[in-house]
């Protein structure tokens, strides 16, 4: 992936959570608690699963 791709496909990823609307801070927090998600699935060795929506479960 290049810059170009990862640029577009973040703001796909922001504009399908409604995130665009929102200041870069609160964004942040926003993806932290996704990293949250993914690592406490990490840690208890639960199977993490991606929608299509890139969404985890």
């Amino acid at each position: 992936m290049n810059m170009n791709e990862f640029q577009t496909w973040v703001q796909e990823f922001y504009e399908k959570r409604g995130w665009t609307q929102y200041g870069p801070f609160i964004r942040v927090g926003f993806l932290m608690g996704e990293a949250g998600k993914i690592a406490r699935r990490v840690k208890t060795g639960t199977k993490i699963i991606l929608r299509k929506d890139q969404t985890i479960i």
